[in-house]
C-alpha cells in the first residue's frame, strides 16, 4: 500500500492496526513484552493489565467504567514503549485487571492506549485499509513530517476536551447533541436521561445486560439510532446503539455528555484527530482502492 520508506521515521509513522470485533489493536513492546493494545481515545492515557504488568506503586485513584466503580489500581512508570518506528519516552501507566475484556473478547490484551500517550500526535485511521498514522506535532499542532496522504483532507470540525475525550456536536433528528469521540467503544451509547427528546430516532431491538472490566453488569436497552448528522452535510446509515445510564461515564469525562459514537460512527469515515488544534479532519476516500 505504501512504500517502506513512508513508514520509517520517527516523526510520521504508519502503523497497521489488527481489526478485532470492532477495536483497533496494535502490537506494541514494553520492556520483554509485545503484544496487543487496543486504541482507545476514550481512556485517559497508558493502561496495562495487571495480569501481566506488576504495578510499581499503589494509588487511592479509582477507576470508573459504564457499570460503575472498577477498582483500586496501580500505577507503573514505562520507560519506553516501542510500536513499529515509534518510541514513547517516560510514560506514567495505570494498572487494571483487564481479564473481564480479554474473556469476553477471547484474546490477550495487554492493555490500551489512549490520550495522553497520543495527545502530541495527529492520529489518522484508516479503517477500511487498517492503519493508524501517527505524525509528531510541534508547539501549534503542525505536523513536523507531513505525508502526503495526510494531506487528503476535505472537512475539518472543532471539539472540546471531555476531561481526556475529543468531544463533538452533532444532531439527532432537529437536537444538538455533545458526543464523545471513543475509538474503544463498540458501540454507540446514548444517556437515558439526557435523550428523551430523540427517541422517536432510536429503535429499540432488545434489553440487554452491559458489563464493565469488572465483570459487573447493567441492564441497557440496544437498538438502531437514526438521523444522526454531522454538521448538516453529512448524514450518518442507522447505527448500533445502546441506551443506559451514562453517570459514571460522565464522571470521569467531567462533563456532561449526551452519548458515546464509538465503531459504528467512526469506521466508514477517514479521519484524523489533533489534540493540539482540537481539531478532527475528514479525508478524501478513494473507493475501490485496495
Amino acid at each position: 500500500m505504501f512504500s517502506q520508506a513512508l513508514t520509517q521515521d520517527v516523526y510520521s509513522s504508519i502503523v497497521p492496526f489488527n481489526y478485532y470485533q470492532s477495536l483497533i489493536i496494535l502490537k506494541a513492546k514494553i520492556g520483554d513484552q509485545e503484544g496487543n493494545f487496543i486504541l482507545d481515545t476514550g481512556a485517559n492515557g497508558l493502561v496495562l493489565n495487571s495480569q501481566y504488568f506488576s504495578p510499581t506503586s499503589v494509588s487511592n485513584h479509582t477507576a470508573y467504567g459504564i457499570s460503575g466503580e472498577v477498582s483500586k489500581i496501580g500505577k507503573s512508570e514505562v520507560e519506553e514503549m516501542e510500536m513499529e518506528q515509534l518510541v514513547f519516552h517516560d510514560l506514567e501507566a495505570e494498572n487494571i485487571d483487564l481479564t473481564e475484556i480479554e474473556n469476553k473478547k477471547n484474546i490477550k490484551i495487554l492493555g490500551l492506549i489512549g490520550y495522553d500517550v497520543i495527545k502530541d500526535y495527529e492520529i489518522m485511521l484508516n479503517y477500511r485499509e487498517r492503519y493508524v498514522t501517527f505524525s509528531k506535532l510541534d508547539d501549534q499542532g503542525e505536523m513536523i513530517l507531513k505525508l502526503p496522504h495526510t494531506q487528503e483532507k476535505i472537512d475539518s470540525f472543532s471539539f472540546t476536551l471531555g476531561n481526556f475525550i475529543p468531544v463533538i456536536e452533532v444532531k439527532i433528528g432537529d437536537e444538538s447533541k455533545r458526543m464523545g469521540i471513543d475509538t474503544g467503544a463498540e458501540y454507540n451509547v446514548l444517556d437515558n436521561k439526557r435523550n428523551r427528546n430523540v427517541l422517536e430516532n432510536f429503535k429499540v431491538i432488545n434489553r440487554i445486560n452491559i458489563s464493565g472490566a469488572d465483570g459487573k453488569q447493567k441492564q441497557a436497552l440496544a437498538g438502531i439510532l437514526y438521523r444522526l448528522k454531522l454538521s448538516e452535510k453529512y448524514k450518518c446509515a442507522s447505527m448500533a446503539t445502546i441506551l443506559t445510564n451514562m453517570n459514571y461515564l460522565n464522571q470521569i469525562y467531567g462533563t456532561n455528555l449526551d452519548g458515546i459514537l464509538g465503531h459504528g460512527f467512526l469506521a466508514p469515515w477517514i479521519f484524523s484527530i489533533n489534540y493540539k488544534q482540537k481539531k478532527i479532519y475528514l479525508h478524501k476516500i478513494y473507493y475501490g482502492r485496495t
